[in-house]
């Protein structure tokens, strides 16, 4: 079930604003931006992660792909996006910054994927309680929930492996 984002979000972000000049449709872009950056500072009111963000688009660390990851390109850590036009690219985008936020101290990846997917579940699930808040499309909010129980089930799986407590 995928819903597109400027449906989901009707006149609320896809809106045209006017000053002297000239009218500018906002773009798609610009939408998920506004969501990516009142979430972040919700979870994080120091605004650290508001920087970081910034910093990765000022420094084109945000890349277009075609696959969702966070990625070691030359010692220099990115994150590739692979839009949909869907909600599901706010709760993808904020699951690889946390995957970033994570590993960007870092020279390369040293945490075992089951460990290192925790962080960003929670947030990713934080993402998604936050969508509901603002209004969004409950039932579309309650797949993608089902979604991610289902994958971190399989997460879940292979860190008893990891830890050895089942074999």
């Amino acid at each position: 079930m995928k819903v597109k984002l400027i449906e989901q979000l009707g006149d609320d972000l896809e809106y045209s604003f006017s000053d002297k000049r000239n009218t500018k449709k906002v773009s798609f872009e610009e939408q998920l931006n506004k969501l990516i950056v009142e979430f972040l500072i919700k979870v994080d009111p120091s605004l650290k992660w508001l920087k970081e963000y910034e910093e990765l688009k000022n420094k084109n660390k945000i890349k277009k792909s075609k696959t969702w990851n966070c990625d070691n390109e030359n010692g220099n850590w990115v994150i590739n996006t692979y839009l949909t036009h869907t909600l599901e690219d706010f709760r993808s985008f904020i699951h690889e910054f946390i995957h970033y936020i994570t590993v960007k101290d870092q020279k390369q990846e040293s945490l075992p994927i089951a460990l290192k997917e925790f962080p960003s579940i929670y947030f990713e699930t934080l993402a998604l309680k936050f969508l509901e808040e603002k209004g969004y499309d409950k039932e579309v909010i309650d797949f993608m929930l089902s979604e991610r129980n289902e994958w971190t089930e399989e997460n879940v799986y292979n860190l008893y492996l990891l830890l050895g407590l089942i074999s």
